[in-house]
């Protein structure tokens, strides 16, 4: 019995070399030595009366390598058997014993891949007192380093892992680090709930192992020999090793294969039937592949209108609001996402006092701009509908739920492939992120209903696709109005009206009952706060109530507005007021961030229930003013033909930009200084790459998804006979004629514009809402 306790102790002890080797770093025994000295013989001169010289002793050159190698020789040596007895309680495969006793004794002898060890681990997140919380070490070097056996074949390889530590002891926090860190700047105090909030690790070190113990087992190792207040995680545990696609990614790759192959044909079937065979272009079969081609689709993304007759060319500026919003947005997540890489995090405190923050924080308002275009461009689309029953209600639903979903699916999709493109000190985490909140939440993405399932517990991956379920949810609203108020505007606007106020109220309630600040406030002293904001407050309906159905109301009034004679002193009230309202909006929010005393409960209630107000006003006057020929250079400016494509492309980047930024986050190798220019610099490189990556995303799925839904939801209209053609249109009140469509498109929406403008309103409008190239997507960004 003793000779097999014998037996299943001893492979356990060659892990007491591993946890002796971490002794080095805080064992006080140090080894003195003292290098050995040689004489020199000296040569002499035998002469009869010569005298004996001396000969001069030399001191050899000393040996650092040895001197260090008996340094940790004797650390180890002196090691506590305390720490070893600890040691042997951790649970760890017989590989990973040999493999510690392998690194001991490689650090012993300080092998050229046990020093790459040392020398690719982080040390010290230096600048802690300055909110830098992560030292990455060396990610690449890690991964370069094998260990090779007596054969020269490679045994092991390095093994890069994130060592995350949770502080538990916040007395110890506030009394000796928080004084070190409001050096840096006086209101750090006030935010000293950050520093150990359980969400977010104190700090991060990227350890290098070799790959004898997985991430578990170190995990083990740590559990075993470190104190229970002592928080400690290994995560994200990466080799070198290429992973081979799962069966899932194969599927994947394979229906990307398949869609490639779909671009090439249908780009080789335009180019031959648009010279050679024009007749073939009606063929259900040829207009099936031409959805797919690239030419196409890209001509239509490009395309302008040049009518001035057309809603297109009136409300071309609605572009140029558009992109600035979505490069607003873009801005704002580049300065707010949180991430342990940023270095010299105490920035964020130090730039809240500065007004220019405002108009970076403001990109939280800038998300009520596409509600606001999403329902003027809906009730755009449905005053020119020439029937309104529940038949149309359900095919607007099936439309829009279609043009939202697929292109939203086919980005989650093909993130799934980012494990085969690229690596980083974070990717595992990165796609464990995204991994988890699929599975756990498809189905509220499907239903739109996202919004109402975010909690506090963890930061997501992609928490930006709130706003399609709110606005999904706005358009099962407005939609029935519109068509059962479509010959009553007045009604619609009284209800319109209604549900504002209604909005209104229900922010200025939630404020006045809760535990929350009016708007977003990005630098807030508590995480509970900022959570309770953005989950219970700000991605509920009712707080972009005012901007959505301001938007159907603006359009409902266009005619009205359009119709009035304004005096030039008229106009430049109209101007000041709404660039007034615009810049108190932005501005006001100033004393939520600087003030270091509560604001006043009142203020906080009157800030809930008029900021939408504000940028309401704002927002109808620029439409008003610019679609009815009253923008002056603003309304050129925002017109700009360069806008329109880009325009196009926002949906796509709206959906791309936050995973891109996450990932650009996650695989960084080094850490970001937060700075203003390092910032801007990385808003350019989210800007541009998300661009790019939405152009593709039109390409292979949102132009060919909106065009196979015009086609197959348009054909059984097509086969009713068309009204005669001498019939006289029917003019709404709004002075816009349904012969020629609003042709302003979102990324999507551009499919078939140039038809839609050129064709008369056709009978197929009788299934759904969005005829020529309107669709749901069209109302989102």
């Amino acid at each position: 019995m003793a000779c097999g306790q014998s037996l299943r102790v001893e492979p356990q002890r060659t892990k007491v070399f591993f946890i002796l080797l971490a002794s080095l770093l805080a064992g006080p025994n140090l080894c003195h030595c003292s290098p050995s000295e040689a004489s020199v013989t000296t040569e002499t001169a035998a002469t009869t009366t010569a005298t004996t010289v001396a000969a001069a002793s030399a001191e050899p050159e000393v040996s650092y390598i040895d001197m260090l190698k008996d340094w940790i020789g004797k650390a180890i040596d002196d090691s506590s058997p305390a720490f070893t007895r600890k040691l042997l309680t951790a649970e760890v495969s017989t590989e990973c014993s040999f493999g510690l006793l392998k690194l001991v004794r490689g650090v012993r002898n300080l092998e050229p891949w046990a020093l790459r060890l040392f020398d690719a681990s982080g040390k010290y997140p230096t600048g802690m007192f300055q909110a830098t919380r992560a030292d990455l070490g060396a990610f690449d070097e890690c991964l370069e380093t094998t260990v090779r056996d007596s054969d020269g074949e490679v045994s092991a390889r390095g093994q890069y892992c994130s060592l995350l530590a949770f502080a538990k002891n916040n007395s110890d926090a506030e009394n000796y680090i928080l004084p070190a860190i409001e050096m840096t700047h006086p209101r750090l105090k006030k935010f000293k709930n950050h520093f150990y909030d359980s969400r977010f690790p104190t700090f991060r070190l990227g350890i290098c192992t070799i790959s004898y113990c997985n991430e578990q087992e170190l995990q083990e190792l740590i559990n075993a020999v470190i104190p229970p207040v002592v928080d400690l995680r290994v995560t994200s545990c990466i080799t070198n090793d290429f992973p081979r696609p799962t069966t899932g990614q194969i599927i994947i790759i394979a229906f990307l294969a398949t869609l490639a192959f779909l671009v090439i044909l249908g780009t080789g079937l335009d180019v031959y039937t648009e010279k050679k065979a024009p007749k073939c272009r009606h063929s259900v079969l040829v207009r099936l592949a031409l959805c797919f081609s690239l030419l196409a689709n890209t001509r239509s993304m490009l395309s302008i209108s040049k009518d001035q007759s057309t809603d297109a060319h009136r409300f071309q500026f609605l572009h140029g609001l558009r992109f600035l919003s979505i490069v607003w947005i873009v801005i704002g997540h580049c300065y707010g996402t949180p991430s342990e890489i940023f270095s010299r995090f105490t920035n964020n405190v130090a730039l809240g006092a500065r007004w220019d923050i405002m108009v970076i924080s403001a990109g939280f308002i800038s998300v009520d701009t596409f509600f606001f275009l999403s329902a003027f461009l809906l009730t755009c689309v449905v005053s020119k509908q020439k029937s309104s029953g529940i038949v149309v209600f359900l095919f607007a639903v099936i439309r829009r739920l279609i043009r939202t979903a697929v292109p939203l699916f086919f980005m989650l999709m093909c993130m799934y492939l980012i494990p085969l493109i690229t690596s980083g000190p974070q990717a595992p985490d990165y796609v464990r992120k995204l991994s988890d909140e699929v599975d756990n939440h498809w189905w509220q993405l499907l239903a739109q209903v996202r919004n109402y399932f975010y909690d506090d517990s963890a930061v997501p991956l992609l928490p930006h696709l709130w706003y399609l379920s709110i606005d999904f949810q706005f358009f099962l609203v407005a939609l029935p109005i519109l068509l059962v108020c479509k010959k009553r505007p007045r009604l619609a606007i009284w209800l319109f009206s209604l549900l504002c106020l209604l909005g209104c109220v229900l922010s200025a309630w939630q404020v006045a009952s809760n535990n929350i600040t009016p708007f977003m406030v990005v630098m807030v002293e508590s995480f509970k706060v900022f959570f309770n904001t953005t989950y219970g407050y700000y991605f509920y309906p009712f707080y972009h109530t005012m901007c959505y159905f301001i938007g159907c109301i603006t359009f409902l009034s266009l005619g009205w507005f359009q119709r009035q004679k304004i005096s030039v002193a008229f106009q430049a009230a109209g101007w000041c007021v709404a660039i007034a309202s615009g810049l108190c909006c932005i501005f006001v929010k100033m004393v939520w961030y600087q003030d270091g005393e509560p604001i006043a409960h009142f203020a906080n209630v009157s800030a809930a229930f008029f900021d939408r107000i504000l940028w309401s006003i704002f927002l109808v006057w620029v439409t008003l003013a610019c679609a009815t020929g009253r923008g002056g250079f603003i309304g050129k400016f925002l017109a700009w033909d360069a806008f329109v494509p880009l325009s196009r492309l926002t949906f796509g980047v709206y959906l791309i930009h936050l995973p891109f930024l996450q990932l650009f986050l996650h695989i960084s190798r080094e850490r970001i200084f937060f700075f203003h220019f390092i910032l801007i610099s990385l808003v350019f490189i989210v800007l541009v790459w998300s661009f790019v990556l939405s152009y593709i995303l039109f390409i292979f799925c949102e132009a060919p998804t909106a065009k196979l839904d015009k086609l197959a939801f348009e054909r059984r209209g097509n086969s009713k006979p068309r009204p005669p053609a001498d019939s006289s249109p029917n003019v709404p009140a709004n002075g816009f004629s349904p012969e020629k469509p609003a042709g302003i498109t979102c990324v999507t929406d551009n499919v078939g514009e140039v038809e839609a403008q050129t064709r008369p309103n056709e009978a197929s409008s009788r299934i759904g809402i969005f005829r020529g190239n309107g669709h749901s997507g069209s109302y989102q960004l």
